[in-house]
């Protein structure tokens, strides 16, 4: 499963629980974990943040290419998400609204089956065309979704992560 992190699943995590100066291991483990290929951002949602913490604009700067999905994603497949996901016809003030979300929906799109986003965003059913939230778009499009807080329970981490991890010549081995 590739997991494709939404802008608010990093900014979330950096401005609350996980932030940098508190969970180190958090940044070590999600670096791990892109450079392994299990999460990406397309680089459009990359831009979205904006960090004001200097260890964390460092940690980003040094980790976006291990952090970015190489893909493009199709615009086609952004098409779908637009017309399908938010509705036909967009105003130029609502596709403002909607940002990045629509491309990230698509990258997952065009591998569906073994693609998931992760997201902060709440589902709000009741809402229509750029108010839509990210979960509600992907469950109509079929596609799977997340919290952080699931998908670090998913992938198991732990502030001592990295003695479970495989060699990978990322970390010194501990000789403990």
């Amino acid at each position: 499963m590739l997991y494709l992190l939404d802008a608010s699943s990093i900014i979330t995590a950096q401005d609350g629980l996980y932030g940098i100066s508190i969970v180190p291991e958090y940044w070590s483990w999600l670096q791990f974990q892109a450079s392994s290929g299990i999460c990406k951002i397309p680089k459009e949602i990359i831009k979205e943040i904006a960090p004001i913490d200097s260890q964390f604009k460092e940690w980003l700067s040094t980790n976006r290419n291990a952090l970015q999905l190489a893909s493009e994603v199709r615009t086609e497949s952004v098409r779908h998400v637009m017309e399908n996901g938010y509705g036909a016809n967009l105003s130029e003030v609502e596709l403002a609204k909607i940002g990045g979300d629509a491309l990230l929906i698509a990258a997952a799109c065009e591998g569906r089956r073994n693609r998931c986003v992760v997201t902060e965003e709440n589902s709000r059913p009741s809402a229509t065309r750029a108010n839509r939230k990210i979960p509600d778009v992907c469950r109509e499009l079929g596609v799977s979704c997340m919290t952080t807080n699931e998908f670090v329970r998913k992938l198991e981490f732990t502030t001592d992560w990295e003695k479970d991890a495989p060699e990978s010549g990322l970390f010194p081995s501990s000789t403990d």
